[in-house]
């Protein structure tokens, strides 16, 4: 059944990551997804429980492990990488600092969130109106705040691909 779970979030962990890095490449050629796939926000949230089901399995079975063998230690990150090529956890690290990056630079380039308010399209902060944008500007917000966004959705749906995939093969072993 467990291996069946793992399974499992490696498919949705995979089709997740092709799609974050899909809309990531998108919005950096300046195309709004937002306009074509309105549930693109969803992503987030499936990221998030991917991530966190594959880490909580993934210690949950550290634990049950460390109590028949004393060949890794409880907390290791040897544990959960086990068999996965450097490369890869290279990649994973990158995605990860790009993804900080990312949110750094958002926040501290854009003043506000782009919205649509009256008919208007201005540039809030907390609810607080800043200004009004031109159609150019509310786009450019746009694709800045789904971009800064989907990053972080790589670097996650990432971490629940090669967490899920090794943790197959590792559980195996018990």
């Amino acid at each position: 059944m467990l291996k069946k779970v793992i399974r499992t979030i490696f498919v949705f962990s995979s089709i997740g990551l092709t799609i974050s890095i899909v809309v990531h490449v998108l919005t950096i050629f300046g195309v709004i997804v937002q306009d074509y796939f309105s549930g693109v926000w969803l992503l987030q949230a499936f990221g998030i429980g991917i991530t966190g089901i594959t880490i909580i399995l993934s210690r949950t079975h550290e634990y049950q492990a460390k109590k028949t063998t004393d060949e890794k230690t409880l907390g290791s990150w040897d544990t959960i990488f086990d068999g996965i090529p450097k490369s890869y956890i290279g990649l994973l690290i990158f995605s990860a600092v790009y993804a900080f990056f990312n949110i750094i630079i958002s926040l501290n380039y854009f003043e506000g969130s782009a919205s649509l308010e009256n008919g208007q399209y201005v540039l809030t902060d907390h609810g607080r109106i800043i200004r009004a944008l031109t159609k150019s500007e509310y786009n450019s917000y746009r694709i800045s705040d789904l971009r800064t966004f989907s990053s972080g959705w790589v670097a996650l749906y990432g971490l629940a691909f090669l967490m899920s995939n090794p943790l197959a093969r590792f559980w195996n072993k018990y």
